[in-house]
């Protein structure tokens, strides 16, 4: 067992909020006023069936979580995903030790170190969405750490079928490497679902792609993508300090980092046809502008939940674009475990700040702006 920073006494980041329904937003902006944050003990309880109790012993900050705790100009929490049931648990990306598994686990045992989906489909016989396997999309699926309690603790009860092993990345990368970089998977099994929705329609196609947004998930996807063999692979993001560590990140996978698209354009980095996927992963973008650029029969595929995009019918049609959103990573995860693993990718660069133990993760997520320059922020809980 691995002793926990400080103390030994199980404890988690709590967020709550008032609950005062709002029409015209989605998800935690439409239910819950002033969000806030506070460290509280927690009861531990025997892992119920098919449930794993869980050490954690490394996590990472996701931009939901930070949007859950920021306040619009209404006091309303910025997060757009679905939330309920809170004061909760925050948290949802994580490395952990098992410590106990509930009645009718035997899949896992205590001692073995995982990471774990955050995303909870039904898995129901009589769910049609699960049975066609398409979990991300299951319409009684739950969020770790928005819907139920997270990770942001000393301890966490998840569900057996949502965890992963990684004793592959372990042994690849040795323990200390591997429990830090475990956090990553989550965010890389969303890139590669994102990945996966736009290379469907591309059949023959060449395969280039566009990603606006530099910031964690943007710069995993573009990852992917040359993991996967695009040939031209270029970013977009317009904040001085996250180019320049998206830059770091390109110079070991062969991708593009630019401040805007009319670099894009006018640089030629993209084929003249244009590039033949587009990536959302940042919400602000301007569809019909984008869309001008993109092959025909090209696609865009957003996983930003920000913003109030829309788009012109007559373009979609006469080009034959798509424009497909991307929800979560169940299935995804064993792959971004051999992605980690394998020793000629290196994402360490993608982490970009570090914090020890809950107060200090605490005291960081008050201040939710400040990691505005960041990419990805990871937290040790155990030792």
């Amino acid at each position: 067992m691995h002793k926990i920073l400080k103390d030994d006494k199980p404890r988690g980041i709590i967020i709550a909020a008032d609950e005062k329904p709002r029409s015209g937003y989605g998800g935690a902006a439409a239910l819950y006023r002033d969000p806030h944050l506070r460290l509280s003990d927690l009861d531990l309880k025997p892992p119920g069936v098919g449930m794993v109790q869980l050490r954690v012993l490394w996590v990472s900050l996701c931009g939901s979580d930070i949007h859950a705790v920021e306040a619009d100009e209404d006091g309303y929490s910025c997060f757009a995903g679905p939330a309920s049931g809170w004061p909760i648990v925050l948290g949802h990306e994580m490395t952990a030790e098992v410590i106990a598994c509930g009645p009718g686990v035997v899949e896992f045992e205590p001692g073995q170190i995982v990471t774990s989906d955050s995303l909870v489909p039904c898995r129901r016989h009589d769910c049609p969405t699960c049975e066609d396997g398409n979990f991300n999309y299951c319409p009684r699926a739950y969020l770790i750490g928005f819907e139920t309690d997270g990770v942001f603790a000393t301890h966490a009860t998840l569900p057996a079928k949502s965890l992963y092993c990684i004793n592959g990345l372990i042994k690849a990368k040795g323990r200390e490497t591997a429990i830090r970089l475990g956090t990553l998977a989550e965010p890389l099994g969303v890139a590669l679902n994102a990945l996966w929705e736009g290379e469907r329609s591309l059949a023959g196609w060449v395969r280039t792609a566009l990603i606006f947004g530099g910031g964690p998930i943007g710069c995993l996807i573009a990852t992917g993508a040359k993991y996967r063999g695009f040939s031209r692979v270029v970013v977009v993001e317009p904040n001085d300090r996250r180019r320049v560590l998206a830059s770091t990140v390109a110079e070991g996978f062969g991708f593009d980092v630019v401040s805007s698209g009319n670099e894009v354009r006018h640089g030629c980095l993209l084929a003249d046809a244009g590039p033949s996927v587009v990536f959302d992963a940042c919400g602000s973008i301007d569809i019909d502008d984008v869309m001008s650029s993109v092959a025909s029969t090209g696609t865009l595929v957003t996983v930003a939940r920000a913003g109030r995009q829309s788009a012109s019918p007559g373009a979609l049609i006469t080009n034959g674009y798509g424009i497909r959103g991307a929800r979560g990573h169940v299935g995804f995860l064993s792959h971004s475990l051999e992605i980690l693993a394998d020793p000629k990718c290196d994402l360490s660069p993608l982490i970009t700040g570090e914090l020890h133990g809950l107060d200090e993760l605490l005291s960081a997520l008050q201040h939710p702006h400040s990691f505005m320059d960041d990419l990805k922020v990871v937290c040790r809980i155990a030792d």
